[in-house]
């Protein structure tokens, strides 16, 4: 009887240790982008076309960042097929005209920061405004023409609706990995997690095999992660690029000279082809791995500082963080950088001054800048009487006078913060 229940219960527990579900791999989301950028040479329609049906075919939803030049392009030549294709995919957007002069760095060289940014909007947004009135959509994302990177895009990319920064650079980055700078979700220097197969045959598709597992392995021991493989239409069937081959070294030619860029042989564009299908198929094949586009990703990795309610044993914590090193500050759900960091503290004592008291809650708010250069002005220094901070009333111009700059904190509850010399204005 005692050997049937010892049995019985190997049994059962061996049944229940079976019948266990396997945990589930660790999530590795790959964000497939196009830059749909060539708008001279009409092969790329063509290329445009059978990518965008391929990966329908396979279910799979790219990101393509269409310049407004293409799209007004496509739109004059009747290309309403490639216009239909892509919009089973998601649109984003690569500025109006892309490479012709002046470009999103020549135009913003000598610009400061207010201007800068309204200067952007006003020459991006005609480009826009023709991706949503021939696609339909507000585009989800952006991403610079070449390396024409800019601060000042950030507040008016949110002005213009736009959510996401999706491009690969070397400017700015944290871990290779998704990260929120001016409250814009951006997937930029990705470095070893850009899995991007070459299209030259050959040995193409097992090297980029093989750089997709390392990167897909690493990130699978670290509990998952975003993988970014990038493409140009054109890359299918050029030679070179459209551009390189007509706005080079700042040329700027007159439209009736552009020159139409070489072409590859159809073997290679086929071998191109055929070696993509294969990749992403690969790609589907690994445990864990989920594509997803733009607008997909800001959902699944939402700015929750943003919408934090901040209590004073949050603001005591990014203080005591800050006194350690001034530097972006990892928290649980969300993360804070220096700038965020700075207006969250000096905006709970712009709160404190008037009535003694902290607030219960404080939520971040956008901080740009410095939008110009700061002065000191004249005047007095003397100390609180209630609270150990450093104030001065100052003598700022009449219709921006501040009543007070806070020069350095020494803050009894939260500890000193060594931030000195900071200089704050601050309406009180």
């Amino acid at each position: 009887m005692k050997l049937f229940a010892i049995a019985l219960f190997a049994l059962v527990a061996t049944a229940s240790v079976r019948t266990q579900p396997a945990p589930a791999p660790a999530p590795v989301y790959v964000v497939l982008w196009f830059d749909e950028e060539d708008y001279i040479l009409p092969q790329d329609d063509d290329a445009t076309l059978r990518l965008a049906q391929l990966l329908t075919k396979l279910d799979v939803r790219a990101t393509f960042k269409i310049v407004g030049e293409k799209a007004r392009v496509l739109e004059q030549r009747r290309r309403t097929d490639v216009i239909a294709a892509l919009k089973r995919h998601e649109i984003g957007y690569h500025s109006n005209t892309h490479s012709q002069q002046p470009t999103v760095a020549v135009y913003l060289q000598n610009a400061g920061w207010e201007n800068g940014s309204a200067e952007f909007y006003r020459r991006e947004m005609a480009g826009v405004r023709d991706i949503q009135r021939i696609f339909g959509v507000t585009p989800s994302c952006y991403g610079q023409p070449g390396s024409s990177w800019a601060p000042q895009t950030y507040p008016a990319l949110r002005r213009m609706g736009i959510r996401m920064y999706l491009d690969e650079a070397d400017h700015v980055g944290i871990d290779d990995q998704p990260f929120y700078s001016a409250r814009l979700l951006n997937v930029f220097k990705m470095r070893s997690n850009l899995a991007r197969m070459e299209l030259a045959g050959g040995n193409s598709l097992p090297e980029g095999k093989a750089r997709f597992t390392a990167a897909y392995e690493k990130l699978r021991a670290q509990g998952g992660g975003t993988i970014s493989i990038y493409y140009h239409p054109s890359e299918w069937v050029h030679a070179e690029f459209w551009d390189g081959v007509n706005f080079s070294h700042g040329a700027n030619p007159p439209r009736d000279q552009w020159k139409l860029p070489r072409t590859r042989p159809a073997a290679e564009t086929e071998t191109a082809f055929g070696d993509f299908e294969a990749y992403i198929q690969f790609i589907k094949t690994q445990p864990g791995v989920r594509f997803v586009t733009a607008n997909e990703m800001t959902h699944l990795f939402e700015d929750q500082a943003g919408t934090h309610e901040f209590v004073k044993d949050d603001l005591v914590g990014i203080a005591r963080k800050t006194q350690q090193e001034i530097t972006f500050q990892r928290f649980d759900g969300y993360a804070l950088s220096a700038a965020d960091a700075f207006v969250l503290l000096t905006g709970a004592m712009a709160s404190y001054l008037p009535k003694q008291q902290w607030p219960a809650t404080i939520a971040l708010t956008d901080v740009y800048g410095p939008a110009q250069g700061f002065s000191a002005s004249v005047g007095g220094v003397r100390k609180s009487t209630k609270k150990s901070i450093w104030r001065r009333v100052c003598s700022g111009p009449p219709t921006r006078r501040p009543r007070f700059v806070i020069w350095l904190f020494t803050i009894a509850p939260f500890g000193t913060i060594s931030v000195s010399p900071v200089r704050v204005w601050i309406a009180v």
